[in-house]
């Protein structure tokens, strides 16, 4: 099926430009044990929880691009900054827990810290 002037700009230009501005470098660890450079977007964001949504909790998201296909389970290894105390830092690791959004470009993933 041929694409879009929409689906071109997206993987060709906003895209790339959402990572370059807001990504961070990550490596993605699928179930195939294959590990791939990718870049990601971090957030916290605030969800209502409870039944009635009486309080507000944080949540950790990850959101990439849909090409790479991610999905629930698979694992992102992002580097830490050296500090004076640590100057080797190991690097956290994010395993995705559930899919949030999939607008056909994009997918955010909430995750939760294994490492």
């Amino acid at each position: 099926m041929p694409t879009s002037l929409f689906d071109d700009i997206m993987t060709e230009s906003a895209i790339p430009a959402l990572e370059t501005v807001f990504g961070v470098a990550a490596v993605h660890a699928s179930d195939s044990g294959e590990d791939v450079a990718v870049t990601v977007l971090m957030q916290t964001e605030l969800v209502p929880t409870g039944e009635y949504g009486e309080r507000m909790e944080l949540r950790m998201t990850l959101e990439l691009a849909k090409s790479h296909a991610a999905i629930i389970g698979d694992e992102f290894s992002i580097e830490n900054d050296p500090t004076d105390d640590d100057p080797t830092p190991s690097p956290t690791v994010w395993k995705t827990t559930q899919l949030l959004s999939d607008d056909g470009y994009m997918q955010k993933f909430a995750v939760i810290e294994v490492q």
